[in-house]
């Protein structure tokens, strides 16, 4: 006859413990997150993803590609209107700013993973390419595609 008794200890610690241990993975990401990430912006354009399907990119022609965002005005508009949107979605700060390229961070609700934005305006044909990726792990469950989007959204 089975020891009942540790059975069901072994259970309550499993129960207990794998929560315990997921949740501390989950900050141990995000503290590892907090580390700045390497631009991608070379001068002419933004890196490619690579095969992690936490990265979108509106100049990757690979799965991980967005289209780029669409202005209509001079460059100083779509800094403007990215500045807005950007506001709009929150958990954003700007670490970079030049007369073309953009570069924030974006915080996560859950835990405060880190993620980086990166805008490239071409006034001449009003778009701006964009490149969204997590600093840490190898899926981001969409939040990247979906970021991009709302930011599409809130440009319009």
């Amino acid at each position: 006859m089975p020891d009942t008794k540790k059975s069901g200890l072994r259970r309550v610690v499993s129960l207990f413990l794998i929560p315990v241990l997921l949740v501390a993975g989950g900050f141990f990401l995000a503290w590892a997150s907090q580390s700045r990430m390497n631009e991608s912006f070379d001068g002419i354009s933004l890196s490619p993803c690579g095969s992690a399907p936490n990265c979108v990119c509106s100049q990757d022609d690979s799965a991980s590609k967005v289209l780029p965002l669409t202005f209509t005005g001079s460059l100083k508009d779509a800094a403007e209107a990215i500045s807005k949107a950007m506001l709009t979605i929150g958990r954003s700060k700007l670490l970079k700013q030049d007369d073309r390229y953009l570069h924030y961070e974006c915080k996560s609700v859950f835990f405060g993973f880190v993620d980086d934005i990166e805008f490239l305006i071409e006034a001449r044909k009003g778009i701006i390419h964009v490149r969204s990726a997590s600093r840490v792990g190898y899926s981001d469950f969409g939040a990247n595609r979906r970021r991009v989007e709302r930011i599409r959204a809130a440009m319009k």
